[in-house]
């Protein structure tokens, strides 16, 4: 017997509704709340609804499995969004939740610390900040290929490591065989 993620899965890019209705109709779970999590939040078989999206993720982001997982990237992507939860703190509160382990979340947190270490005026903060812009932008590195450009520039810099010319050139050179 399929799961109700299988059955979902199997019908929502043919028939948007009746995976909508399969997942409407099951009893309670937290695979039900995240694939509701899911509908609302892009339109799936009904209409899109961050209001309900984001009681849904808020109850969900206490989970440690591939569904908390999910509502903690969402939160995160809703509060960077100015024109929904608009709270950069919030985002980064989730997103440093599963940031270790999601190469996602990883991504956006490399990119939120880029911006706030070239936007620095804190000096005091500085090496908190470049630490964890270096972690990020590594793990983001080897999530994404597209990130080796700024981990190449942070070996290059420095910028929280040491300065290892050979570990940025070979970032680079890995980056510029991508294009």
């Amino acid at each position: 017997m399929m799961s109700l993620s299988q059955q979902f899965q199997s019908l929502f890019e043919d028939q948007p509704d009746n995976a909508a209705a399969i997942v409407l109709g099951a009893p309670e779970s937290e695979e039900r709340d995240g694939l509701l999590l899911m509908m609302y939040a892009e339109g799936i078989g009904v209409a899109k609804d961050d209001a309900r999206a984001l009681a849904i993720a808020e109850k969900l982001n206490a989970s440690s499995t591939k569904w908390g997982e999910y509502a903690h990237l969402w939160l995160g992507d809703y509060y960077m969004d100015s024109a929904r939860g608009d709270d950069t703190d919030k985002a980064m509160d989730h997103y440093l939740e599963i940031g270790d382990t999601n190469g996602e979340a990883a991504c956006r947190l490399a990119d939120i610390f880029w911006n706030v270490w070239s936007e620095l005026y804190d000096e005091s903060v500085r090496p908190e900040v470049e630490h964890t812009l270096f972690y990020y932008s590594r793990l983001a590195a080897a999530y994404n290929p597209e990130y080796l450009l700024q981990l190449g520039h942070c070996y290059a810099t420095p910028i929280g490591c040491e300065k290892i010319e050979s570990k940025a050139l070979a970032c680079f050179e890995q980056f510029l065989k991508l294009k």
